[in-house]
């Protein structure tokens, strides 16, 4: 009874310890006469009560920790060292990659880059040549023009062009042999600088992307490791400082385009109308601030167990769907060099990819198929879709024994947000018809691994509902006619199709039918159209029953 009742007053302290075990002994010495509670037991009380003041606390504290080790705080401490050890590494790596970035930085911008216009100058052999005045004198015999026509014939892939080039310099030059080596070695020269200098702003990207990869990680780490906050407690927190009453949040799926939120929330407000407003207004902007995303309601349930409240489930909004058609024909009919490809990075964001190698062989087509493979590679890899473009190019510059190129026209369609990203490489024009308007997304870049210096530029175009999209390979346009007026006829065709309402998986076969009967296509085709409507329910569409009426 003694040990019983002073672990009753252990909330006390002390002091509640030692008058809890002196309570029974009270009790019983006036209850019962027949106990032997004498004067030596209470002194011997009093002198153990005496004792358990004068001994310090830390000495319980470590018995206690012996007898009764608190597991929950020897993980947590284990965790946060071992997670401050973590952060250490990973700040000095960080540092490290930090220190890298601004090194190359630095020296990509100290050199300027390779330009895309050569000035033609007469050359150390041509200085030296007793006919240096009639080739460059002020009645010069178009040196300088032979010059520039061959450099245009070396960047390009067609030998004959290369091989009259250099018979035309043969013809007017007395030392063509040392003139075509100190110009091969100038061209060489500056493929080497432009590589050099695209070598460095890709490792740069690289670095880049990986600085904000680690900085995430530790954000991440520093959120919820360290200080154990999840993604619940922020939201929490959020509908707390806008005066929400939630008392419960449950989080069913986290992952981007597919989340499944429920929250609990006190029923104050009665009338449908009050809830929808409080879920438009105050709930669903928050969830945007949170995630980044928009959601849309899916359910609200009035709940009576064990309480009135209120539980409103949260979906991600895909507010946009996507339909497409893809067109292709191959000028030897079993051999294309064009290759597309279509695919979700998550449900709310689409990737369309379009690959033209040069020529109509198989090694155009493995080309352009080993192009798209890497660009989806890299983009599963969380890579930013510029630095994987860089990457791309001055990968298939690199151990190269043929000169082999291919064009990429990559696209990423945002069914959330409703927006077009565009990157191009040597891509043909995007087109986006909105009603009687056209929209054209061009590139100037060259295509990936053609030219020693690689550029890219990021277009980004708001889409809305029923705007048809129209992605193209050059094989579409001959080069016998004109090519306004065949990207005119093409696009007044395509309007037509889409006026008359034709259906989007025959509408690309239907407009190359008639635009062949015009225009012949000559040279491997391909071409991509999709649809970008909203997500309507099934539910919110009535459509009465004519038998019915009748």
């Amino acid at each position: 009874m003694t040990g019983v009742v002073a672990g009753l007053f252990t909330g006390l302290g002390r002091f509640g310890v030692v008058i809890g075990s002196l309570v029974p002994s009270v009790f019983f010495f006036f209850y019962d006469t027949t106990l032997p509670l004498d004067t030596v037991y209470f002194v011997s009380i009093l002198v153990a009560g005496v004792a358990f003041f004068a001994i310090p606390q830390y000495v319980f504290n470590f018995l206690q920790n012996i007898i009764h080790p608190k597991r929950d705080e020897i993980l947590i401490q284990r965790q946060e060292w071992v997670t401050e050890n973590t952060k250490a590494k990973l700040e000095t790596f960080q540092n490290f990659v930090e220190f890298l970035k601004e090194l190359v930085f630095d020296r990509f911008t100290s050199i300027e880059p390779v330009k895309t216009v050569r000035k033609i100058e007469p050359s150390a052999t041509c200085m030296s040549c007793f006919r240096y005045d009639r080739c460059w004198g002020s009645k010069g015999n178009g040196m300088d023009e032979l010059i520039e026509n061959w450099f245009i014939a070396k960047s390009g892939v067609k030998k004959a062009e290369q091989t009259m080039a250099e018979e035309k310099i043969k013809l007017k030059c007395v030392k063509s042999t040392k003139l075509l080596e100190e110009l091969d070695y100038q061209l060489y020269n500056d493929k080497i600088n432009g590589e050099f200098y695209h070598g460095k702003k890709m490792i740069a990207l690289q670095l880049k992307d990986l600085s904000n990869h680690l900085n995430k990680l530790m954000k991440e780490m520093e959120s919820e490791t360290i200080t154990f906050k999840t993604i619940e407690d922020e939201l929490y927190q959020q509908l707390k400082t806008a005066q929400v009453q939630c008392f419960q949040i449950d989080i069913l799926n986290n992952t981007i385009g597919e989340r499944d939120i429920i929250c609990s929330i006190a029923k104050k407000h009665k009338t449908y109308e009050e809830q929808h407003l409080l879920c438009e207004r105050i709930l669903l902007p928050i969830l945007y601030e949170v995630f980044a995303e928009p959601f849309q309601v899916e359910k609200i349930v009035d709940q009576k167990q064990p309480f009135a409240h209120l539980q409103i489930r949260f979906r991600s909004a895909v507010r946009y769907q996507m339909d497409y058609d893809i067109y292709s024909k191959a000028k030897n009919s079993w051999v294309s060099g064009d290759t597309h490809a279509v695919f979700h990075i998550h449900p709310g964001l689409v990737a369309v990819m379009l690959s033209d190698g040069m020529g109509q062989n198989r090694e155009a087509q493995r080309e352009s198929r080993r192009l798209v493979r890497l660009m989806r590679e890299c983009l599963s890899y969380n890579m930013n879709p510029e630095t994987a473009m860089h990457t791309l190019h001055y990968v298939m510059s690199l151990n190269r024994e043929v000169d082999m190129y291919a064009t990429i026209d990559f696209a990423l369609v945002d069914l959330q947000k409703g927006e077009l990203w565009s990157w191009k490489a040597g891509s043909m024009s995007t087109y986006i018809l909105r009603g009687e308007r056209l929209i054209k997304v061009d590139g100037a870049a060259a295509p990936v691994g053609f030219m020693p210096v690689f550029s890219i530029e990021t277009e980004k175009v708001k889409l809305l509902a029923d705007d048809y999209v129209v992605m193209v390979s050059d094989g579409l346009f001959s080069g016998d006619h004109d090519w306004d007026e065949q990207e005119q006829y093409f696009v007044n065709l395509l309007k037509e199709s889409i006026e008359n309402e034709i259906p989007i998986d025959i509408l690309l076969y239907h407009l190359m039918e008639q635009y062949q009967q015009r225009y012949e296509v000559d040279d491997d085709c391909t071409i991509m159209l999709f649809n970008v409507g909203h997500v309507v329910p099934k539910w919110s569409v009535f459509k009465p029953n004519k038998k019915a009426i009748s």
